[in-house]
């Protein structure tokens, strides 16, 4: 515009409906103001561009003019304006961004039913996406029969040929199906430049994403909808628009409806399909690829949204289509659990963890249901092992089988037995089992250390009180620890603690004669739910009754191998206990007798008792009542016992 030259306006004002798009209010007042060129409305006040259409998206201060133009408040055109985003492939209509591909601002598209009840052109019918008209469900017409297509030079009417200047009459083809047009109405909003209009549509929607912007509803609606209703992920919006109208309405329906349903529509779809392709790799391949390109892996909104339906979307193979599940794949499950492919081989044989077989080629692919591998890794990280459990409290490791065990803990007997009730919680699941070995929740551990200090006196153990470490020497073979804890658990034992110690199979000391009578019998061992097939060097000295040298000046007559067992050597327990039954060394007699041990066997040597691998005969000290027989008590002494000491306290 010249200088000098004057602003020109249009006679009359024009001010714009909420949905009208600018170029064709533009043309509506030119129209009335019987200008024969739109393009002359701009000039006059200085505004000057190639295409008229690209006023739709002018910048503010060109809106400014137009505006002047038309003699309307510049707010009402910045309400229906288009914008330019930072990237070119972008519009921006509002809150809502949109491919700029979707929009055709050159070619004007009416409807010309509903140009009859309302004449003015709807900024919707821009937006290529929308081939029929929301209000009248009509198919847009965008060229005269005679003249070609529709644009924006002549001001000879909106439902006029701007060439021969005929009335366009609606379209021949059949309007868009009525169930389909609740769904494409919805679309349309959400894509409207009117924000009223958009929030309203958001509205209509679950809650559990109406927070989700309308950019990411519009774009994974779409992607969703051409999956769903072609079979063909991958579509832009250009290949799209080229399919049809009758293609784009049904994908923009089809989105609309997964969208008012989400996550569990979604869910559905993927479950029918996957149904239908059970056993087809590539089909099953082409479905994975087809859910991540709805999720769009570069906008995190949108993938939040898809991950609503599919919990775990990062690219992997077989997490695509995990619902209200969620699954790991293996080399997640690997890291979780610090595992090999061998050994996940096994916590599936041992059915550890639920797991399962997708459709695979060659290799093997298989998914595992991650609260059941979480729980594993808590299991793991809070257990610990019986020999830890048997340092903490100076304990011979098969001591912890006499206390360990699942809930609920199995029972020693029937009738009036004691209740062999578990100390400690043994841990049963099989992956534990089969990753770690036996394992104890370290949990009871520390439980059981807490009752123990509770229960303790804490002074200075009065005379004839020994460490119960020393006490139990008494016993042949294998001791009844578990009872004997229990009972001091119990207060039927009484136990004294020097200090702050803590409580220790060598710290607490008890009176030798308040322990049971009986020996460990046949049914506390077997019922142990915990299996040793070996017991340390030091363990064996503890069933024998002997110091390490005496342990291993023993052992080796009877050819007992001693192998590698876990941190140090290890002997069969049966070899041991099997020894135990046949000799005694002067330790157990002198706690048995109450003797002073240094005396004891000085008068066993003068005696010229038999002299067996290092020890004594146990049957010749039984026979002197120094020692007690390797005879397991039946349950009838064990009641009779444990009656006698209940009634002693």
């Amino acid at each position: 515009m010249k200088a000098d030259a004057p602003f020109k306006r249009l006679r009359f004002a024009y001010d714009p409906y909420r949905r009208e798009s600018v170029i064709g209010a533009l043309a509506a007042a030119c129209r009335e103001h019987r200008l024969p060129r739109i393009a002359t409305a701009l000039e006059g006040g200085g505004v000057y561009v190639g295409r008229v259409g690209s006023i739709q998206c002018a910048p503010p201060d060109t809106l400014g003019r137009i505006a002047r133009i038309m003699r309307t408040d510049p707010a009402n055109l910045d309400a229906i304006a288009f914008a330019r985003s930072d990237r070119r492939d972008r519009i921006v209509l509002g809150d809502f961004v949109a491919p700029r591909s979707t929009f055709d601002l050159e070619r004007r598209r009416i409807g010309p039913v509903s140009l009859r009840k309302a004449t003015y052109h709807r900024s919707d019918w821009l937006n290529l996406l929308l081939p029929y008209c929301p209000e009248s469900l009509e198919l847009l017409v965008d060229a005269c029969p005679g003249c070609g297509p529709l644009g924006w030079r002549w001001p000879r009417g909106l439902d006029a040929c701007e060439g021969c200047g005929k009335h366009i009459a609606p379209s021949e083809a059949a309007p868009l199906p009525p169930y389909a047009a609740d769904d494409y109405r919805l679309l349309a909003d959400l894509m409207s430049r009117d924000p009223a209009a958009g929030a309203k549509a958001v509205e209509q929607l679950p809650m559990n994403i109406q927070a989700f912007s309308r950019t990411a509803l519009v774009g994974v609606a779409l992607r969703a909808g051409i999956v769903a209703t072609s079979g063909r992920g991958r579509w832009g919006v250009e290949k799209l628009i080229e399919a049809g109208p009758e293609t784009v309405a049904k994908v923009v329906a089809t989105g609309a409806a997964l969208l008012r349903g989400w996550p569990t529509s979604m869910q559905a779809f993927a479950d029918a399909r996957l149904e239908a392709i059970a056993g087809d790799v590539i089909a099953y391949e082409t479905m994975r690829r087809d859910i991540r390109w709805i999720a769009q892996r570069s906008a995190s909104e949108e993938r939040r949204l898809v991950s609503l339906a599919f919990r775990d979307i990062d690219g992997r193979k077989v997490q695509t289509f995990a619902k209200d599940t969620r699954y790991y794949t293996a080399t997640e499950t690997n890291i979780h659990l610090w595992t090999s492919s061998q050994q996940l081989k096994q916590l599936r044989s041992a059915r550890a963890l639920c797991f399962e077989e997708l459709p695979g080629g060659q290799r093997k692919r298989v998914r595992y249901d991650a609260d059941d591998v979480d729980r594993l890794r808590a299991l793991l990280r809070s257990s610990i092992t019986p020999e830890s459990a048997a340092a903490r409290f100076e304990l011979p490791v098969y001591a912890i089988g006499q206390i360990a065990f699942p809930k609920p803990a199995p029972t020693a007997g029937k009738g009036d037995v004691e209740p062999n009730t578990a100390l400690l919680t043994a841990l049963e699941h099989p992956g534990v089992v089969v990753l770690q070995g036996q394992k104890l929740d370290a949990a009871s551990v520390e439980d059981l250390a807490r009752d123990l200090d509770a229960t303790a006196i804490r002074r200075r153990p009065p005379q004839g009180f020994v460490p119960l470490r020393s006490a139990m020497i008494r016993y042949p073979g294998e001791k009844p620890w578990g009872r004997v804890l229990r009972a001091l658990l119990a207060r039927r034992i009484p136990y004294y603690v020097d200090g702050t110690q803590s409580p220790t199979a060598r710290s607490m000391h008890v009176h030798p004669a308040r322990l049971p009578a009986l020996p460990l019998s046949r049914q506390e061992r077997c019922e142990s739910f915990l299996s040793f097939t070996h017991v340390s060097m030091r363990d064996a000295g503890e069933i024998l009754g002997a110091g390490f040298e005496e342990t291993a000046a023993a052992i080796a007559p009877r050819e007992i191998e001693i192998t590698r067992h876990g941190k140090g050597n290890g002997v069969s327990r049966e070899a041991v206990n099997a020894l135990a039954s046949t000799i005694a060394f002067t330790g157990e007699a002198a706690v048995f007798a109450n003797r002073n041990a240094v005396g004891l066997y000085h008068e066993l040597k003068r005696g010229g008792v038999a002299r067996l691998h290092g020890g004594w005969s146990r049957r010749a000290l039984a026979d002197l009542g120094l020692v007690s027989p390797v005879g397991h008590p039946t349950a009838d002494q064990l009641r009779e016992r444990s009656g006698e000491l209940a009634s002693s306290d």
